[in-house]
């Protein structure tokens, strides 16, 4: 299995995609301890490829979008990657502030999951950064994600759905803008440790009114 951490790399506008290739060794990243400068928005970059489950779809996506991914991280299935797509440049691991400063250069960043998994990070991070994300419609992630505003959805495991957006993002004044999108919103209520409470207690007092007005006993629903 390949699980990607995060990402990042840098190269010429016309063909290179970045991304991130890992093993399941976590790096850490808190969003709320920074905040990035984004005065000026630099378009160098056509997309940024986290991988993960969808990698291969990735992979296909950039090869028919016409872009040669960069991976940043390792993993047993590098080799063979490697072998299947010579055009992608898998650079290995970037430390942390790394990894921050390439991906304040991303035109975007995917996020290709196949899975309902665990909200990620590595989506809030891209848009603290500034990077617009492309992300499948079918992984937790999408809900941190404004379809056409700051990022996209695609189709999950679908290489054309996804390469259509990378296609589209290679429009500067369009990059520019969701970067912009991304960054603001971001930054207009970022993650924090007591808004992520707030959220919790909001679902659970939802839970419990729910509940009661079914007239479930409410501790039995506490507990549960």
């Amino acid at each position: 299995a390949l699980r990607a951490e995060g990402a990042l790399a840098a190269g010429s506008p016309a063909d290179v995609a970045l991304g991130a290739l890992a093993d399941a060794r976590p790096w850490p990243f808190h969003p709320a301890l920074f905040r990035v400068q984004r005065d000026v928005v630099e378009p160098r970059l056509e997309a940024a490829i986290l991988g993960g489950e969808g990698i291969e779809a990735s992979l296909e996506a950039a090869r028919r979008a016409g872009v040669r991914p960069v991976f940043v991280g390792d993993g047993p299935a590098r080799a063979d990657l490697a072998a299947r797509y010579p055009e992608a440049v898998m650079l290995g691991w970037r430390d942390e502030a790394g990894v921050q400063a390439l991906m304040r250069q991303a035109r975007a960043l995917v996020f290709p999951s196949v899975w309902y998994e665990g909200q990620p990070l590595t989506v809030y991070e891209a848009l603290a950064c500034g990077a617009p994300v492309i992300v499948s419609d079918a992984c937790a992630g999408r809900e941190a994600v404004e379809d056409g505003e700051t990022g996209f959805w695609f189709r999950s495991g679908d290489p054309d759905s996804l390469a259509a957006h990378l296609v589209r993002l290679s429009d500067d004044g369009l990059a520019e803008r969701m970067s912009r999108a991304a960054y603001e919103r971001y930054w207009a209520a970022p993650l924090t440790s007591d808004a992520h409470l707030d959220r919790l207690m909001q679902v659970y007092d939802f839970v419990l009114r729910e509940a009661r007005t079914a007239g479930a006993p409410a501790g039995r629903v506490a507990a549960s």
